[in-house]
């Protein structure tokens, strides 16, 4: 018995050393994509280009077009101004005489799959400029793809000198606090390489082949938290911790701060609830994954007087589409409801 559990041990040991070995190139290989991706040499290299304060904002005076189908022109074109913000004209570092100016950042949905006029923010200043006879409106789209909470703080911080009166930051709820994860230096360590390693692949089997549908825009983060809801008191406490920093910039500059929190499509749509439901055969406590995580990021905020607004009434079971199919992203519906809301709200505070 006791030769056969010597065996037993020796056996476990070997495996143990050999899948070690095994994993040291996966690390590396997972540290060097990571790194690779904050720098932007290749992919979206045209679009992106690395900061010392923001991790990384847009290029200035870029112009790109692709199809998109879905759009009602059949395609969309990325253009960006002398500061790399996602408006037709360029942004002057002084503001005008008699003018207000909103600074607004946020994610991919922000930054937006359509064209700058489409997007909130100029929804939001063409509102704004409209139904007042006496101030001006200056809503600059600060939007960014992959932004996440210590963006949105080293955002603020590099733009502070342009003396906004209101700071925007549309958080979205479907991917901001798990991607929050992955912006710390932490990330890299051996235990979250091989575990971010793990869930790619748990991701792609179990997944990717069941639903058509894209992932990262919300589905990404319920399966990520249901795998690891041990790392949920952590996101939450990166996004607490940046955000009060984020309110020190701004009372000490004089900034009025609002967040807004935008939701995902299973939060807003029920016949896509039921589809995710059944494709997954997720429990209601997983799809409810992020709405308790805006809830609890939510209580914070007005913990902390911070003002914020939950976007979720604005676009939930409309009679029309308010997310793109191909993407997830919000569409042009979606941005301008939430242009017209955003202004109506602000008239009635101001």
């Amino acid at each position: 018995m006791k030769t056969w559990l010597n065996i037993v041990l020796i056996n476990l040991a070997v495996l143990i050393s050999i899948l070690f070995v095994l994993s040291i190139p996966v690390y590396f290989y997972g540290v060097y994509k990571l790194e690779s991706f904050f720098k932007f040499e290749e992919e979206h290299s045209n679009y992106y280009q690395p900061d010392s304060l923001a991790i990384f904002i847009h290029h200035p005076n870029v112009n790109i077009e692709f199809d998109w189908n879905e759009h009602e022109k059949q395609k969309v074109t990325f253009i960006t101004n002398n500061f790399g913000f996602r408006e037709d004209n360029d942004t002057k570092k002084e503001k005008t005489d008699g003018t207000s100016r909103i600074l607004v950042t946020g994610d991919s949905h922000t930054d937006g799959v359509v064209f700058n006029e489409e997007s909130f923010p100029n929804v939001m200043e063409e509102q704004l400029n409209s139904k007042s006879e006496s101030n001006k409106f200056e809503v600059i789209n600060g939007g960014t793809g992959f932004y996440s909470f210590k963006n949105y703080y080293g955002f603020i911080e590099k733009y502070k000198n342009l003396k906004p009166d209101y700071f925007i930051i549309n958080v979205f709820t479907g991917n901001d606090f798990r991607e929050t994860l992955l912006y710390e230096e932490e990330s890299k360590s051996y235990g979250n390489i091989i575990k971010n390693g793990y869930f790619r692949a748990k991701r792609r089997l179990l997944l990717s082949p069941k639903l058509s549908a894209p992932l990262n825009q919300g589905l990404d983060q319920q399966y990520y938290f249901k795998t690891f809801p041990e790392d949920i008191h952590e996101a939450l406490n990166y996004a607490q911790f940046y955000t009060s920093k984020i309110d020190s910039i701004c009372e000490a500059e004089d900034i009025d701060l609002l967040i807004t929190l935008l939701p995902t499509k299973t939060e807003t749509s029920s016949e896509f609830r039921e589809k995710v439901k059944l494709a997954y055969s997720w429990s209601d406590s997983t799809l409810n994954i992020n709405s308790n995580l805006k809830e609890s990021y939510r209580e914070f905020l007005l913990s902390n007087g911070i003002e914020a607004i939950d976007l979720t009434d604005t676009l939930s079971n409309p009679a029309g589409k308010m997310f793109w199919d191909e993407d997830l992203h919000i569409n042009t519906e979606a941005h301008h409801r939430i242009g017209i809301y955003l202004a109506n709200k602000f008239m009635q505070n101001n």
